[in-house]
């Protein structure tokens, strides 16, 4: 009797099986390789909505203001309103917040940040950065944004995207980790004239050092920052911290596409008596080129990595810079900044090759 029902069962799904193709029902998910249509504004609420970007792939807009609109407040957090996404590959994540700043996150040596925000010691983390027009400073950070100006939040695979329109210049940047297994973020700011007279403009890159161990919860030790003029490569030793961790990687930041005029690694003359929107260098238009003193374990130091870039742009010209940031031991660092100034569109490279792991 059994054998009689098995047999009946397997005609059956035979029948079914021939019945489902003949009725174009899809294959299984592991034999469909077709791409994902992603086109669907499903799971949009009242923190914004998802969209496709110029790379066919999902993003969110991020669009309610967290400072005054309460739905930005969210049970997962307590009720409070720092909404991050996370940037990653093989090697790092970054958490890319809706404020504008991105901390990256290592577990080479041990569970650390490389920049974590702490605003009462004057660290902001970084990803971000600063344009002076004129003599007037605009921040790339949503609490520090000029009022009524144009501000977009996009949130993608493995980038996060802000862009900023005030003075008649508009500043989309990037902030991205690269496709593969190198242990650092990416930045490509685009700035735009969007007037009808030449603009002279200055971007300042700010990247934070500061190096935190989760573990232990307690601030890593940084070492005299170094600038090396023919790679314009800022790095810091770390120490203190975890004792098993014998070789400490090293933090660095690099201009790799643009020009670059002075930079600066002190936390105290970079803000001086500015703020965290409008810091005094930003506001001279000047880097004065200070190396940071050393710092001990247990408490932040003041070191930072800030570099400048002037610019004339003739109207409606647009000029790319592109930025490093990571973690890595120091004899690692000439070949990983070598590496990235030499590719000609690393975002574009690495989305694509993510498109072709979803097809």
């Amino acid at each position: 009797m059994f054998r009689l029902r098995a047999d009946w069962l397997l005609l059956y799904a035979a029948l079914g099986s021939s019945a489902a193709a003949a009725a174009g029902v899809p294959s299984p998910l592991s034999a469909d390789h077709s791409q994902v249509n992603v086109n669907s504004t499903y799971g949009s609420g009242h923190l914004g909505s998802w969209q496709v970007d110029r790379f066919d792939l999902p993003a969110f807009r991020y669009t309610v203001d967290e400072q005054s609109d309460p739905r930005a407040q969210q049970p997962e957090l307590a009720g409070a309103t720092d909404a991050q996404h996370q940037v990653g590959n093989d090697h790092i994540v970054a958490a890319a917040f809706n404020h504008g700043y991105t901390q990256l996150w290592s577990q080479d040596r041990l569970e650390q940040w490389a920049n974590l925000y702490q605003e009462g010691s004057g660290h902001y983390a970084g990803g971000y950065g600063y344009l002076n027009v004129g003599g007037t400073v605009f921040s790339m950070l949503w609490p520090d944004r000029p009022p009524g100006a144009d501000f977009e939040r996009d949130f993608g695979v493995g980038y996060a995207s802000k862009a900023l329109t005030a003075a008649g210049i508009h500043v989309e940047q990037v902030v991205y980790a690269p496709f593969g297994d190198d242990p650092l973020l990416l930045d490509d700011v685009a700035i735009t004239n969007q007037s009808s007279t030449p603009q002279s403009v200055s971007w300042f890159e700010y990247w934070d050092v500061n190096p935190y161990d989760q573990s232990d919860r307690v601030n890593r030790g940084v070492g005299q920052p170094v600038w090396d003029a023919a790679t314009t490569t800022l790095s810091a030793s770390q120490s203190g911290g975890r004792a098993a961790d014998t070789t400490p990687l090293s933090l660095f930041a690099a201009a790799l596409l643009g020009p670059v005029d002075g930079y600066e690694t002190s936390v105290a003359t970079f803000f001086g008596s500015g703020t965290r929107a409008v810091p005094a260098e930003v506001a001279a238009d000047q880097l004065s080129g200070t190396l940071a003193s050393p710092s001990a374990a247990g408490q932040p130091g003041g070191a930072l990595f800030v570099f400048r870039a002037p610019l004339t742009l003739a109207p409606g010209q647009t000029v790319t810079l592109r930025y490093v940031y990571g973690m890595a031991h120091a004899e690692q660092i000439a070949g990983l900044v070598a590496k990235y100034r030499a590719a000609s569109e690393p975002l574009s490279a690495s989305e694509s090759d993510v498109s072709a792991r979803t097809a």
